[in-house]
């Protein structure tokens, strides 16, 4: 009888816990509904003064004035990246900003390599500098070490994309408004990249695979 009450007791406690980690866990989807109904509804009928327009300028960021622009180096680690390598080039090159140069630290010890030396890629704009290690110390962190070697002189911000990520044309302007509107902040503004589902290099790496 003793180890029954014992057993009750522990069970009604781990219910409890239960029911309070299931109310902490569920407002996270609570949120993302609210901002999914909140960013795809109409809001063409609301007055210019809601809020709502303040919160999707915001979300939209402004565009950077021309001449304004502060240099961006963005740097892209790659390691045997052959499915991804080419895709990511592209889309950076389609990025709308002026002011950007891109450096990628290459580890690969695949044929990478030769679609970094494809002609075109360090001929046109942006800039694409290409920096490969035969050496793999430190890993990404001492591959992104060594690219800021090599970074424009005149960069202001540093942005770093995985192989797989697919940067939005409007990315760069999206961040220096944020940064911008934030500057005077007490607290130092960040970004993280968000992860996107694509599997083309599912199987480029073990990182990849995990």
């Amino acid at each position: 009888m003793h180890q029954y009450q014992i057993g009750l007791t522990a069970s009604y406690i781990a219910l409890t816990l239960g029911g309070f980690y299931f109310i902490y866990a569920i407002k996270y989807y609570i949120s993302s509904l609210i901002a999914l109904a909140l960013f795809s509804m109409d809001t063409s009928r609301l007055p210019p003064e809601h809020r709502i327009h303040r919160i999707l300028a915001q979300r939209d960021g402004e565009p950077v004035p021309i001449g304004d622009e502060p240099w961006v180096s963005i740097h892209l680690p790659f390691f045997n990246e052959l499915n991804v390598a080419r895709r990511i080039l592209e889309a950076c090159m389609d990025i709308n900003y002026t002011n950007f140069e891109v450096l990628v630290a290459d580890d690969s010890r695949d044929t990478t390599v030769e679609i970094l030396r494809e002609r075109g890629w360090q001929h046109g704009s942006p800039i694409i500098k290409f920096v490969h290690r035969k050496d793999r110390s430190g890993y990404k962190g001492g591959a992104l070490k060594e690219a800021m070697k090599f970074m424009h002189p005149l960069a202001e911000y540093i942005v770093v994309f995985d192989a797989d990520f697919v940067p939005p044309a409007n990315i760069l302007r999206q961040f220096i408004h944020q940064f911008r509107l934030h500057e005077k902040d007490v607290k130092p503004v960040a970004a993280v990249q968000g992860y996107q589902l694509h599997y083309l290099n599912l199987y480029g790496n073990k990182s990849s695979e995990l």
